[in-house]
């Protein structure tokens, strides 16, 4: 209780006070701390479990993707490797510039082998290849025609086409012309194209 004196304020002392007014402040005072107690810690606290659950989601689900990344790794290389397999199967098929006299040689080989006889083998025209889909690479792929006339057997010609095609190359036969010699032997005259890589 407060007391009034003549320019004095004096304050009695706690238990002096009745009871009807220190419950209330007292309950006033409890309110205030458990208040002050709630926003300061409950409510923060909240928050940030809040927080932390949303960055455990984001967490998860990264993982979840880098799992799958690392997962399919092994598939990917075992992909990339059957592409370079097959990559240099395709480039096998296609020499340099620099290999076709040695083609050419096996073309001649293979006549020999065959008793086919080559009267002339004649360079005619080299020109790039125009590929479906425009596909663009460092390389283009060129032809090279030759015009060949020959004389045999006709079996034996056949045997010539036969070993030209298991050469490991792709020739493409054109215009081939027959023209009969006598009973046993024929004249031949056809083109051949050979592909190859422009490096």
């Amino acid at each position: 209780m407060v007391k009034k004196k003549v320019n004095k304020l004096e304050i009695l002392p706690l238990y002096l006070w009745q009871l009807k007014i220190f419950i209330p402040i007292l309950l006033i005072t409890v309110l205030l701390l458990t208040l002050l107690i709630y926003n300061n810690f409950t409510i923060s606290q909240v928050q940030k479990l809040a927080e932390l659950e949303n960055m455990e989601v984001g967490l998860k689900e990264t993982l979840t993707k880098n799992y799958a990344q690392v997962k399919n790794v092994p598939a990917y290389k075992a992909k990339l490797l059957e592409l370079r397999d097959l990559e240099s199967q395709i480039n096998s098929r296609f020499p340099s510039s620099d290999e076709i006299s040695a083609l050419l040689i096996q073309i001649n080989q293979a006549a020999e082998d065959s008793d086919v006889t080559i009267t002339n083998f004649i360079p005619k025209e080299t020109k790039e290849v125009n590929l479906i889909g425009n596909v663009s690479g460092k390389n283009k792929i060129m032809s090279e025609t030759f015009t060949i006339i020959a004389n045999s057997r006709y079996l034996n010609f056949l045997d010539f086409v036969v070993r030209i095609a298991r050469l490991s190359r792709v020739i493409d036969f054109q215009t081939i012309t027959i023209s009969r010699m006598d009973n046993d032997s024929i004249s031949t005259n056809f083109d051949i194209k050979i592909y190859f890589s422009s490096k």
